[in-house]
């Protein structure tokens, strides 16, 4: 029972944000009419929490495929900070097809889950998603990230977008750099 709970910490420290007291929130009715099929291909990292796994890198993108079995691949990438690629590879899955929005994210396999969901999308331009990961029982960390489908997004709907995350307890946001980027 202890490596489970140190094996769920060590990934709640890794990947997440700031730990909080609790259980990690539900998703609401945000995106119930989300489609797989259109969120799919690159997206670039605009903003994003402060997570250990993301400190000093830059550059960042998120490449959506379809697996033949209807999982999701994940594909984050970026470049730390002394100039290398760095490439995560994870596996999403719906959790229910009536809240297609809601996924399951595999960060390695036997680890635990992370929750991962689409708040908002107009699927050509921005997106806005949330990820928990409980960490133990009373314990989880949330994280946000605002993406878009260029380099660059609008800074009112920058904006906008970072004060929805905020009412869905997500605060403190980091703009990605992209300074010297050739993605």
């Amino acid at each position: 029972m202890k490596s489970i709970i140190l094996i769920s910490a060590l990934i709640g420290c890794c990947f997440a944000a700031t730990p909080k007291i609790g259980k990690c929130p539900t998703p609401g009715d945000e995106k119930t009419d989300f489609e797989v099929s259109r969120y799919l291909g690159r997206w670039y990292e605009i903003k994003r929490s402060d997570t250990p796994s993301e400190k000093g890198v830059k550059c960042s993108t998120a490449n959506y495929s379809l697996r033949s079995d209807g999982k999701i691949n994940v594909t984050n990438s970026g470049v730390n900070s002394e100039g290398d690629n760095v490439v995560v590879y994870l596996t999403a899955s719906i959790v229910n097809p009536d809240q297609p929005n809601f996924l399951s994210v595999e960060i390695f396999p036997g680890a635990p889950t992370a929750s991962y969901w689409v708040i908002k999308t107009d699927y050509e331009t921005y997106s806005s998603l949330i990820s928990c990961v409980q960490i133990t029982a009373d314990m989880y960390s949330l994280s946000g990230w605002i993406l878009s489908r260029t380099p660059t997004l609008d800074v009112a709907l920058v904006d906008e977008l970072t004060k929805l995350l905020e009412t869905k307890g997500v605060t403190e946001l980091l703009t990605n750099d992209r300074t010297g980027c050739t993605n």
